[in-house]
C-alpha cells in the first residue's frame, strides 16, 4: 500500500523472492484482494482486503476464544479431582 497501487493504472511490478512469499501472493490473488496486471504487474482490491482482513481477525479471534475456553475447563477439571 505504501506504493499506492491500488488499481490497475498503478500496479506495480512484484517478484516473490522465497517460497513461502510466492504461497502468499498466489493465496491473495486467489481470494481476490490482489489482482494481477499487465506485463507481471499486481494491484492491491482496498475493498477485497478489508474484507479478508476483518474475516481473518474474527477467526483469530474465535481461536484465542476457544483456547481460554478449553483451558479455563481443564482449569476447573483438575481443580475439582
Amino acid at each position: 500500500m505504501t506504493q499506492n497501487a491500488v488499481s490497475a493504472d498503478s500496479a506495480i511490478g512484484y517478484a516473490p523472492g522465497r517460497g513461502i512469499e510466492r504461497r502468499v501472493l498466489e493465496k491473495l490473488i486467489e481470494k481476490g484482494v490482489i489482482h494481477v496486471g499487465k506485463a507481471g504487474t499486481y494491484w492491491l482490491d482496498i475493498p477485497a482486503y478489508d474484507a479478508w482482513n476483518k474475516s481473518r481477525r474474527r477467526r483469530a479471534g474465535l481461536a484465542v476464544g476457544a483456547a481460554v475456553a478449553i483451558g479455563a475447563a481443564l482449569g476447573f477439571l483438575a481443580g475439582s479431582g
